[in-house]
């Protein structure tokens, strides 16, 4: 059965058009079949690196063994479709090292080639194939992918810069809302508070002044004064409050265009209003977690479920980044925590190596008294 190998070979890569040796052996033929499987997974799994940040450090390993195969394969074949392999190597190259790096080895796996191809073709047409095709294709390959993954981490730091520009802009927009109602509540209560209380006090004056129907009325105008102060001081308290809002819509603006990871937000229809401060702690839970993972987690997806249970208000968010076999907070997760513990709350933070970052919140809802 094995002898048919070589007629098989012939007739489906005919020697005379690709340089290949009818006379084939078998052991050469069965070489360049594991050498090919042998790139294929390789390969496989380096692309799966594509677009990521920070790839892993599995990755120029295998570049090698592509390398290596496909040298392989050219030195016992040589079918001249192992040149495009290294066209492929040289492409993955600018996805994960730098121009020099990536240019050394493209020039190493060139001269490879070359030295290779002497045996099928002399050295002329060696040089020719190696230097000419071979290098330019490569070259242009290493470039291009290089470029592209500029592109790419570009748009990584573009979305980073626009995650911190969103929490930042949601944060001076409360601070520009909250000093606007503070500064209504200053006028309200230092104008007409200040005027309705000396109307209170010339009424009472003018009340031990005058008998009959002129104090009835004296009386009544008090008792109107005494009711407008007591709604000045309402309104001022009021307006000093935070505007109720939904706390789901005011998730999902938070959220909002993070190209990635891609958020997943889940907010339970049974998670209803509480006061200002623990909503605001929420929302801030949200925006440190969107914003760890858009700029250290090198994550794809990130999941945040918001639900109610028997201890109050729990809030999950895990991400399929890349983990760490040490946690370290910075002051974005120390600041998380601070203000849940002064609300009662607490934050627990998991991670490990390739396993991602889960965060879990734990709040009273309704807060306790």
């Amino acid at each position: 059965m094995l002898s048919g190998v070589p007629a098989l070979v012939s007739l489906l890569l005919p020697g005379d058009l690709l340089g290949i040796d009818a006379r084939l052996s078998v052991a050469g033929f069965l070489g360049w079949l594991v050498a090919a499987c042998t790139y294929a997974p390789a390969f496989w799994i380096t692309a799966g690196q594509a677009g990521r940040e920070r790839p892993s450090l599995a990755a120029l390993p295998l570049l090698a063994l592509q390398s290596l195969a496909a040298l392989a394969m050219f030195g016992l074949v040589c079918t001249g479709f192992e040149t495009l392999l290294l066209v492929v190597v040289a492409a993955q190259l600018g996805l994960f090292v730098a121009v020099p790096l990536g240019l050394a080895w493209v020039g190493v796996q060139t001269a490879a080639l070359g030295w290779l191809g002497i045996a099928h073709w002399g050295l002329p047409g060696s040089l020719l194939w190696a230097f000419a095709l071979g290098l330019t294709l490569q070259v242009m390959a290493l470039f291009i992918s290089y470029f592209a993954a500029s592109q790419a981490r570009a748009r990584h730091e573009l979305a980073r810069t626009n995650a911190d520009l969103r929490a930042a802009r949601e944060q001076l927009a409360a601070a520009r809302e909250a000093a606007a109602r503070a500064h209504i509540a200053r006028e309200l209560h230092d104008l007409l508070g200040h005027h309705l209380s000396a109307l209170s006090l010339h009424l009472e004056a003018a009340r031990h002044r005058v008998d009959g129907e002129g104090r009835e009325a004296v009386e009544r105008c008090q008792s109107i004064a005494r009711l407008l102060l007591a709604d000045v001081r309402q309104a001022v308290q009021e307006v000093r409050q935070d505007p109720p809002a939904e706390l789901a819509e005011t998730l999902e603006r938070a959220v909002a265009e993070i190209p990635r990871p891609r958020v997943e937000l889940t907010v339970a229809p049974e998670v209803h209003a509480a006061e200002p401060e623990n909503e605001r702690a929420i929302v801030r839970c949200v925006q440190e977690i969107v914003t760890n993972a858009v700029r250290h987690a090198d994550a794809e997806h990130l999941r945040i479920d918001l639900r109610l249970r028997q201890h109050g208000l729990e809030l999950t968010a895990r991400d399929d980044g890349r983990g760490a076999s040490e946690m370290r907070p910075g002051q974005g997760l120390i600041g998380m925590r601070e203000r849940l513990e002064r609300l009662g709350g607490s934050l627990h933070v998991t991670t490990a190596p390739g396993q991602g970052l889960e965060v879990a919140v734990r709040l009273p809802w309704p807060p306790a008294s």
